[in-house]
């Protein structure tokens, strides 16, 4: 079964949701928890398979710039949930950039 466009870009967001979770995971899991260190390679791992999934029916160039994303959901998840974690205005602006960037990828 040929996968659409649309179907594509909801995996490429799971994916990179994934992989912003994996990253704070990991993050939390250095500040003590080896649970989280774990949570974070299966979350990895689950981002990195959706990933190569639609990089088999896509091209790089569209698959890579939507994955850009991820910048975005991990500066949310770092704010909300990571201990002292600060991003500067300059920071989100930078983020801000590169998301509206993935979504011109997106939507080519």
């Amino acid at each position: 079964m040929e996968m659409n466009k649309s179907e594509m870009l909801v995996i490429l967001l799971i994916s990179a949701a994934l992989a912003a979770s994996g990253q704070v995971l990991f993050k939390l899991g250095l500040l003590g928890s080896h649970l989280y260190l774990a949570m974070g390679l299966a979350s990895y791992l689950t981002s990195t398979l959706a990933y190569l999934y639609v990089l088999s029916k896509a091209h790089l160039s569209w698959v890579y710039g939507v994955s850009g994303l991820s910048y975005l959901f991990a500066g949310f998840l770092a704010a909300i949930l990571i201990p002292g974690e600060q991003l500067s205005p300059l920071r989100w602006l930078g983020i801000g950039i590169i998301a509206i960037g993935a979504a011109v990828v997106g939507s080519s």
